[in-house]
C-alpha cells in the first residue's frame, strides 16, 4: 500500500471516530508533557549547547502542541454538530407525534 492512501485512510479514521480522535489526543498529549519535561530537565544543556538540535526539539514538541489544539477543536465541532443533528431529530420527532395527535 502507498504512504499517501495509507495516510488518507487513517485520517478518515481519526475524523469519524470520536474515540479513536479522543484517544490519540490523550497520547499526544501525554507524548508532548513527557518531551516538554524531558527537555526542560534533563535536555536543557545540551540542547542549549547545539542550536539546530534546540530549535528541532521544542519544534517538535510545538508541533504536537499545534495537532492537539486542532485535534481538540475539530472534536469540539464535531460534537456541537452531532448535538444539532440530534436536536433537529428530536424536533422533528415531537412535530411529527404532535401532528399525529392532533389528527385523532
Amino acid at each position: 500500500m502507498s504512504s499517501p492512501r495509507t495516510i488518507i485512510q487513517l485520517t478518515r479514521a481519526f475524523i469519524h471516530d470520536s474515540r479513536l480522535r479522543r484517544t490519540l489526543i490523550f497520547y499526544i498529549t501525554l507524548v508532548t508533557l513527557l518531551m516538554v519535561f524531558v527537555g526542560a530537565v534533563f535536555l536543557d544543556q545540551a540542547l542549549r549547547d547545539h542550536p539546530l538540535l534546540f530549535l528541532g526539539y521544542w519544534g517538535v514538541c510545538s508541533w504536537f502542541t499545534l495537532a492537539i489544539l486542532l485535534l481538540a477543536f475539530f472534536d469540539l465541532l464535531a460534537v456541537r454538530s452531532a448535538g444539532r443533528q440530534a436536536q433537529r431529530r428530536l424536533e422533528n420527532e415531537l412535530t411529527t407525534e404532535d401532528d399525529d395527535s392532533h389528527a385523532r
